[in-house]
């Protein structure tokens, strides 16, 4: 069993923190997931708007009448979000579950119901945020935590 790794000049417990690797792989899998997601909720909303799908029919009805591609905005997003909020049954989303990662508080307190549905939300938020949360969690956090990690308190750890 390997001792818990703990990065330089970080406050905390020690955490057995994943490398790269599986913070990549967890993220490519979440990313695939939520893009799945999204591309069905697209679907879905525009059948239910009457417009085929595709490129040129989205842009003729928008032409025509941009209010009535209102379901695409309402529900792409909350789609969308399904995906991080799996993570309250999982303790995980999919993709860290199948990296073999695992969510915690930074205190090292069990996770909440709550604390996981906030994480969840901003999980969806930041996705639509240009993936802002899985690239500051690569490039810029020492814990590799993403936006939704540092609102909600928690970290990805190794299980």
């Amino acid at each position: 069993h390997k001792p818990a790794r703990r990065c330089r000049n970080v406050p905390g417990p020690r955490l057995a923190l994943p490398g790269t690797f599986r913070h990549l792989l967890a993220g490519l899998v979440d990313t695939a997931g939520m893009g799945a997601a999204a591309v069905l909720g697209l679907r879905a909303a525009l059948a239910v708007i009457g417009v085929r799908p595709s490129v040129q029919a989205v842009v003729d009805a928008f032409h025509k009448d941009a209010g009535q591609l209102l379901p695409i905005v309402v529900v792409v997003p909350v789609v969308m979000s399904l995906w991080p909020l799996l993570a309250v049954i999982l303790k995980a989303t999919p993709g860290q579950r199948l990296a073999g990662l695992t969510l915690a508080t930074t205190s090292g307190k069990p996770l909440t119901a709550g604390r996981l549905v906030l994480r969840g939300l901003c999980s969806g938020l930041f996705a639509w945020l240009f993936l802002a949360g899985p690239a500051w969690s690569l490039l810029v956090d020492r814990r590799r935590r993403g936006l939704s990690d540092m609102v909600a308190g928690t970290v990805a750890v190794k299980r």
